[in-house]
């Protein structure tokens, strides 16, 4: 009968572990205002010896001294290193889980080209939440060879997305991002070429003519320096001067009423 009080007072402490309050628990240590553990007082009296037999010894006093309570600053002390610890131990399985999904290619260019592909096309399929996915990916995927390049064009696919969403206020916030990196960087390819053009659209569509212009005449301005490199010699007032490629010369001018009609 000893026993299974003994059992239930450590059942009960084992409760008390599982719904969180483990501070006195854990530490081995209990109030002082708990008390000792007691025998109930009908089995302390069935346990007394009989009339004239031989009277056991008085049991000896504990002497056991009482541990101290740790005071609540160490106990919150100790409670923000084991979650900093468990905070640590999760960031490292996060980082391991995300280092399964970055693919290691042994041609890197090809591998980013495919990619950014691939995100178009999903792009094309309005499938957000898969563009970014893919992105946040293939953006871990490029920071590992110190790519620069493609880090863009991710950002470009980005815009696309917020401007499809109808989030303008997030799209320039990525427009003014991107333009920044190119200039940075020097960038003047094609596909930042054709990212001016859309921007300039968007803020002609929401009656920013200026800034639409602006972005217009510097798409402009990398096109032709990029025809140019290509070994073009074309000249900005007379395009028919020099090369086998000519316009149409007796194209009929369009007048503000043409265009009316």
């Amino acid at each position: 009968m000893e026993s299974f009080y003994i059992q239930r007072h450590g059942l009960a402490n084992f409760k008390a572990l599982a719904e969180g309050q483990y501070r006195d628990v854990e530490k081995g240590s209990e109030p002082e205002s708990k008390g000792t553990f007691k025998l109930p007082d009908a089995l302390a009296a069935a346990g007394a010896p009989a009339a004239g037999g031989k009277k056991d010894k008085a049991p000896a006093k504990d002497t056991k001294a009482k541990v101290q309570t740790p005071d609540d600053a160490e106990l919150k002390k100790a409670e923000e290193e084991r979650s900093k610890e468990a905070r640590a131990e999760a960031d490292q399985l996060r980082a391991a889980a995300g280092a399964l999904d970055r693919r290691s290619h042994p041609n890197m260019l090809l591998w980013l080209k495919t990619k950014i592909n691939i995100i178009n096309i999903l792009l094309a399929q309005k499938r957000y939440e898969d563009c970014a996915d893919a992105i946040a990916v293939t953006r871990l995927e490029a920071q590992s060879v110190g790519d620069q390049l493609y880090a863009r064009k991710l950002q470009e696919i980005e815009f696309q997305i917020h401007v499809q969403s109808g989030d303008l206020r997030e799209a320039l916030n990525v427009a003014k991002e991107i333009r920044a990196h190119a200039s940075k960087l020097y960038q003047t390819d094609a596909s930042y070429c054709d990212f001016l053009g859309n921007l300039s659209e968007l803020l002609y569509v929401h009656s920013k003519s200026a800034e639409a212009r602006e972005a217009a005449e510097e798409a402009r301005k990398l096109a032709w320096v990029r025809i140019k490199s290509y070994g073009c010699e074309v000249e900005a007032q007379n395009i028919n001067a020099s090369g086998d490629v000519e316009v149409w010369a007796d194209r009929k001018r369009a007048t503000e009423e043409d265009l009316e009609a």
